[in-house]
C-alpha cells in the first residue's frame, strides 16, 4: 500500500488524503497514518511543485561546451558532427 500511495503522490503531490483513499479503497485515516510513517521514515523527503521554466528562467540549467577537433582523413567534420550528436542525445536524455 505504501508504494501505491507514493506513486499517487509522485503523480500529484497535492492529491488529498480522501482522493488517495478513494482510489485505493482504504480509509482516509489509514492514508494519513501511512503518509505520516513515510515522512517519519524519511521516504517522503518533501513536496515540490513543478514550475514552467519560462516563468522562472533562473531555475534552468545551461551549459556551454567548447570542442576543439581536428578532422581525420576520410571522415572530415561529418564524422565528428555525428559523434557529437550522439553524445548530446545521451546528455539530453539524462
Amino acid at each position: 500500500m505504501r508504494k501505491k500511495i507514493l506513486r499517487i503522490l509522485r503523480e500529484n503531490a497535492k492529491a488529498s488524503n480522501k482522493d488517495i483513499a478513494d482510489r485505493l479503497d482504504i480509509t482516509e485515516s489509514k492514508v494519513i497514518d501511512i503518509i505520516k510513517e513515510l515522512e517519519k521514515d524519511g521516504v517522503i523527503k518533501g513536496y515540490q511543485a513543478i514550475i514552467d521554466d519560462s516563468i522562472l528562467p533562473e531555475s534552468q540549467v545551461k551549459a556551454v561546451i567548447y570542442v576543439n577537433v581536428v578532422p581525420q582523413r576520410e571522415g572530415g567534420f561529418d564524422l565528428i558532427a555525428k559523434r557529437l550528436a550522439k553524445f548530446l542525445k545521451l546528455l539530453l536524455c539524462i
